[in-house]
């Protein structure tokens, strides 16, 4: 199986949630004084590419600690939403129109472009796409078998 790397890079001042605190990364030690180099990293946990855990939208959800690290692993099966324009809902219906093969048993993976996007602009920061509510389990005509869903630029933890 080949890993791809979808993270994004974390810096001083990163791209982030306007509602969160910004990103702070500081050197408190370096290699000409002390032979090492540590960084302090401040931020919150919603920042840069993550994993939101159930626990994160519903409150007797599952934390992170409580899923199986091999759930983050796996086939997947990407869907190009790269055409994307700002506030575009992720809906069932987009799901099915893009999606051609039988999804069950996959991670699926939503390429909006947005990664690519990241900056500190209005239209990263206030009007990006998302999934609808609820997350859709199964684009029509796809069996009902567990899905998991990931944004290229993060991962969307979809609970079975």
């Amino acid at each position: 199986m080949r890993v791809i790397d979808m993270s994004q890079p974390l810096f001083d001042g990163a791209p982030n949630c306007p509602a969160h605190p910004p990103v702070r990364s500081e050197i408190i030690a370096d290699h000409p004084k002390v032979g090492w180099r540590v960084e302090l990293l401040t931020m919150a946990s919603h920042t840069g590419s993550h994993v939101d855990s159930p626990y994160h939208k519903l409150p007797d959800g599952p934390n992170l600690d409580q899923i199986p690290l091999e759930r983050f692993t796996g086939q997947a099966v990407i869907v190009d939403l790269r055409d994307s324009k700002p506030h575009r809902p992720i809906d069932t219906a987009l799901l099915s129109s893009r999606i051609s093969v039988d999804i069950a048993d996959k991670i699926v993976l939503l390429a909006t472009g947005w990664g690519r996007k990241r900056a500190k602009t209005d239209e990263w920061l206030n009007q990006p796409d998302s999934l609808t509510e609820p997350v859709p389990k199964e684009p029509q005509g796809v069996r009902k078998r567990p899905v998991r869903y990931a944004f290229m630029n993060g991962i969307f933890y979809q609970q079975d």
